[in-house]
């Protein structure tokens, strides 16, 4: 068993000559098994990450016309990530944002509300302590849950989208 992480002991690499960089041989392999489609996929989520970033902007530019004061953008911790996190006189508010670009073609599975699971719901709870806990701000807030959803170009804001 080797470990699971570029250069660990144990683990075979090759250098690609053309560009100086060292690959894991399954990483080779893939890349002639592919025939390009890992660079394509790569093109792909590069322009998801990207319209992600738009419809957070978009979201984070309505909320501010809404009254609503960003503390922070895509605030990381172990538990997770929330993409907005607004305050609103003594009220902190952790948002979700969600887009989809075809809001019939995800309909039967619920469009963009349905992404924000359960499981979800309880990791952006966690992310939230944790972030009320760094910030000395827990006791001293009261926490809501919002989602923004962008559908085919659509801006809907559930406010109190969930409860903790």
């Amino acid at each position: 068993m080797t470990a699971g992480y570029p250069g660990a002991p144990g683990k075979a690499s090759q250098v690609d000559e053309s560009q100086g960089n060292k690959t894991s041989d399954r990483e080779a392999r893939h890349k002639v098994a592919s025939h390009g489609t890992a660079e394509r996929g790569a093109t792909k989520r590069g322009a998801a990450k990207s319209s992600g970033a738009q419809a957070e902007q978009q979201a984070q530019a309505f909320l501010v016309q809404q009254g609503l004061t960003v503390l922070a953008t895509n605030w990381h911790c172990p538990f997770g990530e929330v993409d907005l996190i607004c305050q609103q006189h003594d009220l902190v508010i952790m948002v979700e944002v969600k887009q989809r670009s075809q809001p019939s073609r995800h309909s039967q599975y619920g469009g963009a509300a349905a992404a924000v699971t359960p499981a979800k719901q309880r990791k952006l709870i966690k992310t939230a302590e944790c972030w009320l806990a760094e910030h000395d701000a827990a006791g001293r807030y009261s926490v809501r849950f919002d989602v923004v959803l962008i559908e085919a170009g659509q801006l809907q804001w559930l406010p109190a989208a969930f409860i903790a």
